[in-house]
């Protein structure tokens, strides 16, 4: 009989990748009933433990216990459970952007909404929560809320440029400099013109 990990139990082999071959897809059996087909390497090590029934239930557990503040499904605590769910939900559409990139959630604020209400206070109208440091995670001092416009401006795709001690997006530069965006992008990327001399002179 082959091992079981955690709550499931290997049923039989699925499929590999065309590519990786040694990549073995398995069928397993969860004790809660349901059947899952995971990647064997994930489920042996350990990061895979469950169909996902552990986490529903220690979700439903955490909104029970927090019920009695009175935010359950507003905005903030919506905010709140949605990082849980990106950052440890490995059945979440946003799990491999978050979750699976080693983004997670202060143990601070996994344990507690109210924690998270405190360091955060409630969400303004139009906005969400948005890490300061992209490639960080989800805790004090390195989330704000912030608007669309705020957080487009900080993805991890978008080209900054430093000058005068200050480090910005192409966008931000051309709402100081009154200078068009693309003259701005022109100058640089075909004409060749010094960071300087592209974000000072004045456009004739």
């Amino acid at each position: 009989m082959l091992e079981k990990y955690g709550l499931l139990t290997p049923l039989q082999y699925s499929h590999s990748k065309l590519n990786r071959p040694s990549d073995q897809f398995w069928l397993f059996q969860c004790d809660c009933g349901n059947t899952k087909i995971s990647r064997f390497y994930d489920v042996k090590r350990g990061k895979i433990s469950s169909c996902g029934c552990i986490f529903k239930k220690q979700l439903s557990d955490r909104n029970k216990a927090n019920s009695k503040h009175g935010y359950f499904g507003t905005p903030t605590y919506n905010s709140w459970s949605g990082i849980i769910d990106r950052c440890c939900n490995i059945n979440s559409n946003n799990y491999s952007i978050y979750g699976a990139k080693g983004i997670v959630v202060c143990e601070r604020w996994r344990s507690s909404f109210e924690n998270f209400l405190e360091d955060m206070g409630e969400r303004p109208p139009a906005t969400s929560i948005d890490r300061i440091d992209v490639l960080g995670n989800y805790e004090p001092g390195n989330c704000r809320w912030a608007n669309a416009k705020t957080q487009a401006r900080n993805r991890t795709n978008n080209t900054r440029y430093e000058h005068d001690g200050k480090n910005l997006t192409l966008a931000e530069w051309s709402e100081i400099t009154g200078i068009k965006a693309d003259t701005i992008n022109r100058r640089i990327k075909k004409l060749g013109w010094p960071i300087k001399e592209a974000l000072t002179r004045k456009v004739k």
